[in-house]
């Protein structure tokens, strides 16, 4: 939908990029807004994930009647021009803090575009041209036990969990009646049980209690372990 700006480091950097930016043709489409197909389609979005390089900023403004109900969203940010006229990162948390969405974090583990082959850490290095950025709404007291669910399932696959575990302990959900969106969680929980086990702290005892607290269950320790994450597994995925 815009022009590539062939001078930004994405474009420039030396990672095959270099005529990704050739543009072989052009043609007119048309094009709705959010908006205009929940309405027409009667949709109850509560998820939303954004990725149209550099139209992110249009695309929300498209959706001001459909973020009232989105519960949490991924959306493709840049913090520089990498196509021409594209709204920026601090333009579009901007619009977003203004609809009640709190930025939760990015999706970068520190590793941008390197300008050149000099990188020892292999941690840090370069600049950071885009990422994805997470936001939540703000306001949990008013949502039904259904959404805080959602939205604690989304924490769980967006590298949120501990505000997964917050949400959980801050409110007991009646997990019963959740069906398999309650049993998604539990296998989230065990999962990310599992990996503190490592950690040279108390992390894990305390992830036992809260889950023996939260899920009203034993904590399947040892043998038990595997095979009730499999159990798990089954009654999510069966037809």
């Amino acid at each position: 939908m815009l022009e590539p700006n062939v001078n930004s480091d994405w474009f420039l950097q030396n990672l095959g990029r270099q005529h990704d930016h050739e543009i072989l043709s052009i043609e007119s489409v048309n094009v709705s807004t959010i908006d205009e197909i929940t309405r027409e389609r009667r949709l109850d979005l509560h998820f939303l994930k954004i990725d149209v390089e550099g139209m992110e900023y249009q695309v929300l403004k498209g959706a001001e009647e459909t973020l009232a109900k989105v519960l949490g969203m991924r959306v493709e940010v840049s913090f520089e021009e990498v196509f021409k006229g594209s709204r920026r990162f601090w333009e579009v948390a901007e619009y977003l803090n203004f609809q009640e969405f709190k930025l939760m974090n990015l999706d970068y583990i520190g590793r941008g575009l390197p300008k050149s082959y000099f990188c020892p850490s292999e941690s840090r290095f370069g600049i950071i041209s885009s990422s994805d950025a997470i936001f939540l709404r703000k306001n949990y007291e008013e949502l039904t036990d259904h959404q805080r669910a959602s939205i604690v399932l989304f924490c769980f696959q967006n590298s949120l969990e501990d505000v997964a575990v917050y949400l959980l302990s801050d409110r007991k959900l009646n997990f019963p009646s959740l069906g398999k969106l309650g049993d998604f969680i539990e296998m989230r929980f065990l999962e990310g049980s599992n990996k503190l086990l490592y950690l040279p702290n108390e992390s894990f005892l305390q992830a036992k209690a809260d889950y023996e607290e939260i899920f009203q269950r034993e904590f399947p320790d040892k043998g038990k372990f595997w095979p009730y994450i499999h159990s798990l597994n089954e009654k999510i995925f069966a037809t």
